[in-house]
């Protein structure tokens, strides 16, 4: 009890020292989300993969190659081997001394050519992405913005998380706001120049997205983002746990109803996607006192409610907090990563740990899943996560069938 309170002391402190800056960081700016998948994969937007002659406008126009030397000119040309050079080069193989014979300086000069044309290859533009407001069929879609990840390595490109990976890492060149959006032409004055393309849906680059979203020219790759199930949710729906919130539904904040449709977008979670991450309602005095007085910092008012969404435990037992919330106001991951001290970031992302040792009274709480199938292979995902790691959540969370009830029933915890 002294250890937790000398935390919270400590934290309150630094706590005081947020000052006016921290408050001006906070101005909404779309391209701060788009640059991280973590930031909005879980909001309620609509992800689209661009077709790949919009692809090559983004990289033709953002990271063009760097032109061929004359030197290097002369290396292709008078190196006998110099395809097979570059086809070793790109798979990272290691070029063996009989392919340089026939003119050792200028296959040398080749390799190094190669290296900086495999190189600069990798780091450029390989896939593009348009993320618009949770689109439906029919409507006109409202683009927030672009974003773009490297071609990468072939080995990269192998490993099935690259994705996931690539939109946490992306291009700064092809982030682009919904302004710069319109601000972009699809077709440069010299037809093919820059990667035009060469029969676009409209002459900026936000009317040809839009117009292909509508007649579905763009992938639609939302569910891809998402993990199937949490552990929790898996386990509860193979035990017929249901609801403690009716349906999981969490309410649009009244703080956020004057907003532009946008900034609300990227600032809730879809509600489609609360089935697959878990809630935490926070019972300890103290991190509730903590949160209230990070959320005045902010110009917030807060309530005693406090309820924290998270995904997928992490390695050492701590979440990604997605969302923050406290009575009828709300903090995305984002604002969360850039304006509240680590030390209260580690302490609300570690509800329980690996040994099954509870860090701070909580209650978790379930969703509704009367709606949602169960996936075919769900006793191999069960496995496979009670073999990773024992599910003290999913214990904590079957308790809490009890407070469906008896809403007022809740389990004794120990600070």
């Amino acid at each position: 009890m002294i250890r937790i309170t000398r935390i919270i002391a400590a934290i309150l402190a630094v706590l005081v020292f947020l000052n006016i800056e921290v408050i001006a960081q906070r101005r909404f700016k779309v391209k701060e989300y788009l640059r991280k998948l973590e930031y909005y994969r879980y909001v309620n937007i609509s992800i689209f993969e661009t077709d790949s002659a919009t692809a090559v406008r983004f990289r033709e126009a953002f990271t063009p190659l760097t032109p061929k030397s004359a030197a290097e000119e002369v290396a292709e040309r008078d190196c006998g081997s110099s395809e097979k050079i570059m086809a070793l080069v790109k798979k990272k193989q290691f070029v063996p001394t009989s392919l340089l014979t026939s003119n050792t300086k200028a296959c040398k000069q080749m390799v190094e050519y190669a290296k900086r044309l495999t190189k600069e290859n990798e780091e450029r533009i390989g896939r593009v992405f348009i993320v618009s407001v949770k689109y439906k069929n029919g409507e006109e879609p409202i683009i927030l913005g672009s974003t773009a990840i490297r071609t990468g390595t072939l080995i990269q490109q192998s490993d099935p998380e690259f994705l996931e990976n690539s939109l946490n890492w992306t291009v700064d060149m092809g982030t682009l706001s919904r302004d710069e959006l319109q601000s972009f032409a699809t077709q440069e004055i010299r037809d093919g120049e820059k990667g035009s393309i060469q029969k676009p849906l409209g002459k900026t680059m936000l009317e040809h997205c839009a117009a292909s979203i509508k007649q579905g020219i763009f992938k639609e790759v939302t569910a891809l983002l998402r993990p199937s199930f949490s552990p929790e949710v898996a386990y509860l729906a193979k035990k017929g746990v249901f609801a403690v919130q009716p349906r999981g539904i969490l309410p649009l904040p009244t703080s956020l109803a004057a907003l532009p449709p946008e900034q609300i977008a990227l600032s809730v979670i879809d509600n489609e996607a609360l089935p697959y991450l878990t809630r935490w309602q926070i019972l300890d005095r103290g991190l509730i006192a903590l949160v209230r007085s990070y959320f005045s910092q902010m110009g917030k008012f807060a309530t005693d409610t406090v309820v924290i969404v998270t995904g997928k435990v992490k390695k050492g037992g701590t979440y990604t907090m997605y969302e923050l919330r406290c009575g009828d106001e709300v903090e995305t991951h984002n604002e969360i990563d850039r304006t509240m001290v680590q030390i209260l970031v580690d302490k609300l992302s570690e509800p329980v740990r690996n040994e099954n040792e509870e860090v701070y009274c909580h209650d978790a709480l379930t969703v509704a899943f009367e709606e949602l199938p169960l996936p075919l292979n769900i006793d191999d995902i069960l496995a496979k996560q009670q073999q990773e790691q024992e599910p003290a959540t999913i214990k904590r969370a079957l308790k809490t069938k009890a407070n469906a009830v008896k809403p007022g029933n809740k389990q004794g915890h120990k600070n």
